[in-house]
């Protein structure tokens, strides 16, 4: 990895913390365990999955990742207490648009991954809080306030220039000066 790509990565990241509005005063350090426990876990998820759906196919390997998690959820509801299913026809409607939306966004991560690489298709998943604040923001109609603003544009910026290959700015340099 290149001083430029950590440069740009860490300033996605910090573009997050500004999207998102944290407040260092308030971080738990037991949040900041589990969330970085969360990201081992998703990258050893991350790779077996790409691993197992360049050997059969994105379909497939969603599925038996979903069954699965299905099937350990089943069981740690059953020890955890009483299950409640949606009492309404609109909780129903969001549980099954949760499920669809969840294969939706793993088929196309695993599609992203084959054509771009693991690396790259997961260092793109930073865009997934900014997407999630524009989307809560347009749904509940909440204002992001300037800095949060700035924070977006932060994250775009540091992606969009992680992914500029190595090289890029020479080569269109040497180009202009040609013509």
């Amino acid at each position: 990895m290149t001083a430029s790509r950590v440069f740009w990565s860490i300033a996605a990241f910090s573009g997050l913390a500004l999207a998102l509005a944290v407040e260092i005063s308030t971080i738990s350090l037991t949040g900041v365990a589990l969330a970085s426990a969360a990201s081992l876990f998703v990258t050893v998820m991350v790779i077996s999955m790409v691993k197992a759906s360049n050997a059969t196919s994105g379909v497939v390997t969603n599925f038996h990742m979903t069954f699965w998690t299905l099937v350990l959820t089943l069981l740690f509801l059953s020890t955890a207490g009483t299950l409640q299913w949606p009492e309404t026809t609109l909780g129903w409607i969001s549980g099954a648009g949760n499920g669809i939306s969840y294969i939706a966004a793993y088929m196309t991560f695993l599609g992203a991954a084959k054509l771009i690489g693991a690396s790259r298709a997961s260092v793109l998943t930073f865009m997934e809080p900014v997407a999630t604040i524009l989307l809560a923001s347009y749904l509940f109609g909440e204002y992001l306030n300037p800095l949060q603003w700035g924070g977006v544009a932060l994250v775009a910026a540091g992606l969009l220039f992680m992914e500029i290959p190595r090289g890029f700015w020479s080569k269109r340099r040497n180009r202009s000066g040609r013509g």
